[in-house]
């Protein structure tokens, strides 16, 4: 009896092994079947682990910053993941990333002062730590959104503290480069200049039309839904296309070298652009004071004395056209309620 157990349990066992090594077959033909419809792209997004796919899951699908898109979306991944390692909360890293351009309009300054007082190196360093902190802030302001996503906790009022921050800074930026250059030149006209920089890079023409929206909104004057699907999208996210879709702008290098020296004078890379320019100067005065007589002070930040010119000398004559831009998108309000 135990001799006819064993040998039915052997002929069991060789039929599970056949069983079992042709579901291997099969399932491996199906593997090899659904993979040959799989591009690696889509391969590799579906053997990321689960935690992977949520944090890719945090780009922004209607990113409209080229600059943003291009640069900081593939380099901004790793702070996500520290701050969710921290446990840092969305607000927070909003409020770390504007306390950093808040405390960039004083170090910019405090290295002017310490060029005119001849302590190079001092100023050298606090120069390269502007930059730092411009470039840094604005990594943060991409990384708030982007952990707010991952946690599905997107609120109004993290976004009005970010615009808080950016309306902080985006004066307080052009204001101080202003007096650094002052301090550099010894010339107050710059400060006149950084006045008018201020006037034109503020943009007061959008303020404004902002303002008339939310005020016909909340009197109950205006009511969005009743405008036409074109109308709503020119009057509520403006009539340029500096706000379309960050991927249509990478059509051609034209499109794309144009679109981002529209984003410079729209404030959308204005701190990267000058980080750039403050490290190019920076690096000039480093071989200046190695290789030409007479040390790093031959090199005075000219080429981001020269970059502040040029570019808010365009936006100042650009100032009257803007304010007629803004004008035609609030008149569109007016022809949607005369029809």
């Amino acid at each position: 009896m135990d001799e006819y157990n064993n040998e039915k349990k052997e002929e069991n066992s060789a039929v599970e092994t056949n069983n079992s090594d042709s579901n291997v077959e099969n399932n491996s033909n199906i593997d090899e079947k659904v993979f040959q419809n799989y591009s690696g792209e889509e391969l590799l997004s579906d053997l990321l682990v689960d935690e992977e796919k949520e944090f890719l899951s945090t780009i922004k699908t209607d990113e409209c910053a080229l600059i943003t898109s291009l640069v900081a979306r593939r380099i901004v991944m790793p702070l996500v993941r520290l701050a969710n390692f921290l446990g840092l909360s969305p607000n927070t890293v909003t409020v770390l990333g504007g306390v950093s351009w808040v405390i960039s309009l004083f170090t910019i300054v405090a290295a002017a002062e310490l060029f005119a007082l001849k302590h190079h190196i001092f100023s050298g360093m606090l120069l390269l730590l502007t930059a730092f902190l411009w470039v840094w802030g604005y990594l943060l302001d991409v990384v708030d959104g982007s952990l707010a996503r991952y946690h599905r906790i997107s609120s109004r009022r993290g976004f009005y503290l970010d615009y808080v921050f950016h309306l902080l800074f985006k004066p307080g930026f052009v204001i101080s480069i202003g007096i650094a250059l002052s301090i550099l030149n010894s010339s107050h006209s710059w400060l006149y200049f950084a006045i008018l920089a201020l006037a034109a890079n503020w943009t007061s023409a959008e303020s404004s039309s902002e303002h008339v929206l939310c005020e016909e909104i909340g009197k109950g004057r205006l009511n969005p839904a009743n405008l036409s699907e074109e109308n709503r999208t020119k009057v509520f996210l403006g009539i340029t296309d500096i706000k379309a879709s960050a991927e249509e702008k990478k059509s051609s290098f034209f499109k794309m070298s144009y679109t981002l020296l529209k984003e410079v004078l729209n404030y959308y890379g204005q701190s990267v652009f000058f980080a750039l320019v403050a490290i190019v100067d920076l690096l000039i005065m480093i071989f200046c004071y190695m290789f030409k007589d007479g040390g790093p002070y031959v090199w005075n930040w000219k080429l981001m004395t020269w970059s502040y010119f040029i570019l808010f000398c365009i936006l100042i004559v650009r100032l009257p056209f803007r304010i007629y831009r803004e004008y035609k998108r609030i008149a569109l309000l007016d022809k949607d309620e005369n029809k």
